[in-house]
């Protein structure tokens, strides 16, 4: 007998009640839990404790057939070898027409053995007592408590009817203690597969016998047959699984002996319902085995009772899978294929999910003709828009199954392909695309399939890839005209993926004029974005913004097919570097919901990317980091390589404000990796996360050289392309230049700052980092100055501290020390409260270098707090808390997340040393009224 294991919690809790028995305080105790869990193995472990301590132990195991012969149950417990012996027992049976007798008789001899020494009454399968002896333990073992006497009784929690299930949970409500016996641990699982095969058990072993469930029985029946089978093999001490996959033929035969109780006809049924895979009700059990619904009826109650099946609402299931696939198995396959074809028919005809037919279909080996490509129709119509992964999986399986030239394949692969780049499966939907190609296809085919390509290698920033396919089936006079329109959206976007402004500009142009009118509402919208796009990397904000909303415009009114095409993306960025950031926050969030809808992968972690770049402008450094870390695991988990790379290099960046180097080197060097040498992609935010790491690395020179590597006009190529992205870009490259003697790399940031300052005048960045630039270049304290008061009325805290860090020094330098330490504080404030700790320590360390003696720390605490520390946006979020609107309204008026009020409310709390909403609308309101407004 192998030991009990995974029962030691069960076998303490229980061991406690004869604990309490030998103290002269009996009891009853119900172990429950379902067929084959291990409760007799548990009792047995108990009678054999109660007999180590010298109890008088008496037990028996009912059967179903009990329940028929009065009294059978209770004179198995006092005749199988009971201290009353076999006389006592025949008097037990003689008595049976007086109950009153009979349980005077037996209450006289429990007190009897109590009064000597503890007794156990350990009744196994309780469930199947006869009525006689459910009716003594209900009198039985109501006796007072202070007798030492335990009754210990199994049972199984189906059948729930019957008078024994009846006595049982009225000795329930009467105080009898409850012990729920489930599934053993997957480590008790692995000490029982070591202790059945005598052998430590390999991964693979332990995630077969986790199949169980954690059920013995089963795991038992399950290894020994997997043994004998050859399945388990033991390899040096070592338990590993051989030979082909699929339950061993074994397990087929123990769970035949299982349901051998079972009449032949319920386990014909329960053959037929394995077929199904999944919950199922009696009618579908009646439309594949042709028996009427009362027969059904009868063998479902039969199975339930037997606990095979169980009842969930309307629908029936398996109690073990395990159960359910061996009678799959055992199934001959010529019946197993027209069971599958017969549920395929139903499941069309009840207008079932097409990919249940699908499925049912493919396990037919049948898909092929006009059942198998309505199918596939009804699969891409109906579970693409919501459901991709799982509608691709099923057309590939589908499609294997066709022959290489089977007419009614050629459709469905280009929609495969189409499915797998929005479920985000890029790589997968190249290969299948292409394997195709290479076959060789008719020419109205391979541009459908070229275009599907396309698509699918967008979603990875394949552009280099993009521009060669696309141009491969424009190239083709057969190539439809309406597929050339959206051939040369995408072409647009694979040439700006590359930086190929002028191209990707004019492309763009010619796939509007050909999509203009309705003709292509996806390619006219995705045309439009790109020549928004294009005209951000110029530096033309206004036209950049008027372009991107058009394109949205376009495509909500169009619908899905432009919706998915996802130009809120582009609104986003254009968005941010406008410095709308309200704005682009709520078109993040719509752009989100939309992916969410229909279902497409690959933008969601590019929403999380742009919505983390606004959160790291605005200065809300930390929630920046949450979102960007979020994102890395979604952009993993689909190979979208363009966003890993650009969110790697994000946390980079956040890393150096964290002053932790050696994390923002890592995540630069895996960036490097993931990009590879021959992947396209923006490399703005890598160059200049590269910049920024040499640059806090004390290497200004070698930051430079990455600028002047990055393209072939040397650090003019940062230009608008680097600061439309990163306005403080600017400064930061002309104080490098000006530490390293770099003159002309310094003049030609600061004059790129001054000219994007000139075309774009409504831009608080764009005109502060030219000041900054120019302030910096040329030691103007005014130009300083007049950028610290730009920044102060625009959304970006950090800019904003730059410079007045940098007007710091130089107030400092000119000998004008009067405000210097004021300037220092007030850069230390907003730093500190976008949780940028680099900064913070160095703008502190400057107050001692700045030569500011006697600096109290009270004063630098109320630089830190009150109303002057409130940046623009927390002032606007407590005007409308103080006017009585939620969180959540907040939000909706500013075009905010909730997280974000949040953040900004907390933060106020803070500055202005409140502690509710309360306190912060009389400081508002009393503001207010002594200020006409606190702005």
């Amino acid at each position: 007998m192998f030991p009990l294991v995974g029962r030691e919690e069960s076998l303490s809790e229980l061991s406690r009640a004869l604990d309490d028995t030998q103290h002269g305080r009996g009891g009853c105790v119900v172990v429950e839990g379902v067929a084959g869990i291990g409760k007799s193995r548990l009792l047995d472990a108990l009678v054999a404790q109660a007999h180590a301590r010298d109890f008088v132990v008496v037990r028996a195991q009912a059967c179903e057939l009990d329940s028929l012969v009065p009294a059978r149950a209770l004179r198995g417990l006092f005749e199988a070898g009971g201290p009353l012996g076999k006389a006592s027992a025949l008097g037990l049976v003689s008595s049976v027409q007086d109950p009153g007798a009979l349980v005077a008789e037996v209450r006289a001899r429990l007190d009897g053995w109590a009064a000597r020494r503890p007794v156990l009454v350990a009744l196994d399968d309780a469930h199947w007592a006869d009525e006689v002896t459910t009716l003594m333990l209900r009198v039985l073992v109501n006796a007072p408590p202070a007798r030492p006497v335990i009754w210990l009784l199994t049972r199984r929690p189906v059948p729930a009817g019957g008078r024994a299930q009846a006595s049982i949970d009225h000795l329930l409500t009467q105080g009898a203690g409850l012990h729920r016996l489930g599934p053993i641990s997957p480590k008790a699982t692995a000490d029982m597969c070591t202790n059945l095969l005598a052998a430590e058990p390999d991964a693979e072993v332990v995630e077969l016998a986790a199949r169980c469930n954690g059920n013995p029985f089963l795991l038992e029946g399950l290894l020994t047959a997997a043994w004998i089978a050859g399945r388990v093999r033991v390899v040096e001490g070592t338990a590993v699984l051989a030979g082909a996959e699929g339950l061993p033929d074994g397990f087929v035969a123990v769970v035949d002996q299982y349901l051998l109780t079972l009449s032949a006809e319920t386990r014909r049924m329960l053959s037929a319902a394995s077929v199904l895979g999944r919950p199922f009700t009696v009618h579908e059990v009646a439309v594949l085995t042709g028996c009427d619904i009362p027969e059904l009826l009868a063998m479902t109650t039969e199975a339930i009772h037997a606990a095979v099946l169980v009842g969930d609402g309307l629908e029936l299931t398996f109690r073990h899978d395990l159960i359910r696939e061996a009678l799959y198995v055992g199934l001959p396959g010529p019946v197993r294929s027209a069971l599958h074809r017969e549920i395929a028919a139903v499941a069309r005809r009840e207008r079932r999910s097409p990919g249940e037919a699908a499925e049912h279909l493919i396990r037919s080996g049948h898909v092929a003709g006009e059942d198998g490509a309505e199918v596939l129709r009804l699969v891409v119509e109906q579970m693409g828009p919501a459901a991709p992964n799982t509608a691709a999986d099923l057309i590939i399986r589908m499609l294997d199954l066709f022959g290489p030239g089977e007419a009614g394949r050629a459709p469905f692969v280009a929609e495969a392909v189409r499915l797998l780049a929005t479920a985000g499966r890029g790589v997968e939907a190249t290969a299948l695309a292409e394997g195709r190609l290479r076959n060789g296809v008719e020419d109205i085919e391979q541009a459908q399939l070229l275009l599907a390509v396309s698509e699918a290698l967008l979603g990875i920033s394949a552009s280099a890839q993009v521009v060669e396919y696309t141009t491969r089936a424009l190239g083709k006079a057969s190539t439809p005209d309406a597929v050339k329109t959206d051939l040369l959206a995408l072409q647009a976007r694979g040439l700006l993926g590359r930086q190929d402004f002028g191209s990707a500009d004019r492309v763009a142009l010619q796939a509007i004029e050909r999509s203009s009118g309705g003709r292509s509402p996806a390619a006219e919208c995705t045309g439009i974005a790109v020549r928004g796009l294009v005209a951000r990397a110029a530096g033309e904000l206004d036209r950049s913004l008027k372009l991107a909303r058009e394109s949205v415009r376009i495509a909500d009114q169009a619908g899905d097919e432009a919706l998915r095409r996802h130009t809120r993306l582009d609104l986003c960025q254009v968005l941010t570097t406008a410095d709308q950031f309200e704005e682009a926050e709520s078109v993040c969030a719509s752009g989100q919901r939309d992916a969410d809808r229909l279902g497409t992968a690959w933008p969601r972690p590019l929403y999380r990317l742009y919505r983390a770049e606004l959160r790291m402008a605005a200065g809300l450094l930390d929630d920046a980091w949450k979102d960007a870390d979020s994102a890395l695991g979604t952009a993993e988990r689909i190979n979208s390589v363009g966003a890993l790379v650009r969110l790697m290099a994000l946390l980079a960046r956040l890393s150096i404000h964290r002053a932790d180097l050696d994390m923002a080197e890592d995540y630069l060097r895996r960036a490097a990796q993931v990009r590879g040498d021959d992947q396209d992609g923006d490399f703005v935010e890598v160059i200049w996360a590269l910049t920024e790491l040499s640059d806090a690395k004390g290497r200004p020179d070698l930051a430079l050289d990455r600028l002047a590597d990055a393209g072939p006009t040397g650090a003019r190529w940062l230009g608008r392309s680097l600061l439309v992205h990163e306005p403080r870009a600017a400064a930061q490259v002309v104080r490098m230049a000006s530490r390293t003697g770099r003159i002309a790399d310094a003049e030609a940031a600061a004059e790129c700052a001054s000219e994007l300052a000139e075309r774009n005048p409504a831009s608080t960045s764009l005109v502060g980092s030219a000041a900054h630039a120019m302030g910096l270049l040329h030691e103007d304290i005014d130009e300083l100055a007049r950028a610290v008061k730009v920044f102060w009325g625009g959304p970006r805290p950090l800019a904003t501290a730059s410079a007045l860090e940098d007007l710091a020094v130089a107030r400092h330098a000119a000998g004008h020390r009067s405000d210097v330490s004021r300037l220092v504080v007030q850069a230390e404030v907003l730093y500190d409260s976008s949780r940028s700790q680099r900064d913070t320590k160095r703008v502190r360390s400057r107050l001692s270098a700045l030569g500011v003696r006697g600096k109290r720390r009270e004063d630098a605490d109320r630089a830190r707090q009150g109303w002057a520390s409130l940046t623009p946006s927390e002032l606007r979020v407590i005007r409308l808390v103080a006017h009585g609107l939620t969180n959540r309204e907040v939000a909706g008026e500013l075009r905010l997340s909730p997280h974000t009020v949040d953040s900004h409310l907390r933060r106020c709390f803070a500055k202005l040393g409140v502690s509710s909403r309360v306190d912060l609308t009389r400081h508002v309101l009393a503001r207010e009224a002594g200020h006409h407004g606190i702005a």
